[in-house]
């Protein structure tokens, strides 16, 4: 699986909808899409795997349907990871490069292998036991007293330091995942973390260097990525998303899960308006009885759980430290960003504009695809495209097959 002219096949394992998406990769070095497939998630839950039968017939489902569309049988992919499982962690690393056999103390240039050096450095973190690293995602160099720095190879100093944002996993739960989608009959090339796949699909590259708060609310996870000046600055994963607030319907309404669903994605809104007052939406409680309400009491129950999901986004960005998070403005994506007026509600609770996120700088099948619930499954194809620019002097670097990629993102988050 190599860039230009060749198939890539992108899989978001996702709590509520598995999406596969089968493209190709233009001269324009964007994904031209030949085919996708969605499949009702069963076996998945907050990105573990519960039942593994039940979840590889999810991913085969979803794939078959993106093959038959595409006309095409791929033999590789990569994925999205997400989870409790998955965690970010700001740290820093530094090195003297100066020569020590030197009596005069000059300054030297960084080479390659300093950065592999500082590389490994930082990665050597206290982590728990089955704990590995993902990605490594520098967000500045420091040479000397100089900060600021986003490429230092060539440049002149006596010590280097790098802060870096890395996200680990738990390599147990991976390997889970893993095999579910194998048991399809793919090789798993890479994982990509879900929150910085949402990134590649719905950021801008200017929103990327001005500042921007990532807020992917999916079925069963909750993802945030934190970008500055090119640089991730927190990533977390809530355990709280989507479902809940399907959940919360079904049991004030004491209507199936399956029928509350339907009524979130027709009626639901995240602020309450006195204009729906009096529109009423019919539906039947579990007994069969049948039953209404009003679309403003319908919102009065979701608009708890939603300001829950934002306000606990909110507290997870104050862990990145930057004393002006207050002027970055908020994307919402993942499925539930469908969900009307949530845009409002967040930029009451962030004190800050916000948008709606779908992908964006792709072909084929724009219309079915444009849409927040497919964010993360079109950034992994772009994710790929932008990585396998990388020059080939940094795949020596890595010793797993496609770990390069993460060092390239340097130049793109």
């Amino acid at each position: 699986m190599s860039a230009n002219g060749r198939i890539i096949t992108a899989i978001d394992p996702g709590s509520y909808k598995v999406k596969a998406v089968i493209a190709e990769i233009t001269d324009e070095d964007k994904p031209n899409i030949l085919g996708f497939g969605t499949a009702v998630s069963r076996g998945i839950k907050k990105g573990k795997i519960t039942d593994l039968s039940k979840a590889t017939e999810s991913i085969v489902s979803a794939i078959e349907e993106a093959e038959e569309m595409a006309k095409v049988t791929p033999e590789t992919c990569i994925a999205t990871i997400t989870g409790d499982h998955i965690k970010g962690i700001n740290t820093t690393s530094a090195i003297i490069i100066t020569d020590q056999n030197s009596d005069t103390n000059d300054l030297r240039n960084v080479e390659k292998e300093d950065l592999i050096k500082l590389t490994e450095y930082a990665k050597a973190i206290n982590l728990p036991i089955d704990w590995k690293i993902l990605h490594f995602l520098p967000q500045e160099y420091v040479l000397d007293d100089q900060g600021g720095i986003k490429n230092p190879l060539d440049l002149s100093c006596r010590r280097l330091e790098a802060k870096v944002h890395l996200i680990a996993y738990n390599y147990t739960n991976a390997t889970n995942i893993k095999k579910s989608i194998e048991n399809s009959g793919l090789k798993l090339e890479t994982f990509v973390s879900h929150s910085i796949a949402s990134a590649y699909g719905s950021l801008y590259r200017d929103e990327m260097e001005l500042g921007t708060i990532l807020i992917d609310i999916g079925g069963g996870t909750t993802d945030l990525s934190l970008h500055y000046a090119g640089g991730v600055y927190q990533t977390s994963v809530i355990t709280v998303a989507g479902n809940n607030i399907t959940t919360d319907i079904a049991y004030l309404l004491q209507t199936p899960l399956e029928k509350a669903e339907k009524i979130k994605k027709e009626h639901g809104l995240a602020i309450p308006s006195d204009s729906d007052a009096d529109k009423n939406i019919d539906f039947n409680l579990i007994n069969g009885n049948p039953s209404s309400l009003s679309k403003q009491q319908l919102a009065q129950y979701i608009e708890p759980r939603v300001e829950e999901i934002l306000l606990e986004v909110k507290n997870e960005c104050r862990k990145s430290n930057l004393n002006f998070l207050r002027t970055f403005p908020v994307v919402i994506t993942g499925g539930s960003a469908n969900l009307k007026r949530i845009d409002e509600l967040a930029e009451s609770i962030f004190e800050t504009s916000s948008r709606i996120g779908i992908p964006h700088d792709f072909t084929g099948y724009e219309e079915e695809l444009k849409k927040p619930e497919f964010s993360a499954v079109i950034g992994l194809l772009k994710y790929y495209i932008i990585a396998s620019k990388q020059p080939d002097s940094f795949r020596t670097t890595q010793k797993r097959k496609f770990k390069w990629l993460d060092n390239f993102l340097k130049k793109f988050l």
